[in-house]
């Protein structure tokens, strides 16, 4: 199953990290420095 959100502003700070996928493979992990944040 994968779940990827239409609209990313409301569901960036409830990751830890974003993947970076192309062609099927993880090509690189991003921080969210956001993580938790509401304002």
């Amino acid at each position: 199953v994968r779940i990827i959100p239409n609209h990313v502003c409301v569901v960036v700070n409830m990751v830890d990290e974003m993947i970076a996928i192309r062609g099927g493979e993880i090509v690189g992990v991003i921080p969210v420095a956001a993580r938790g944040k509401l304002t």
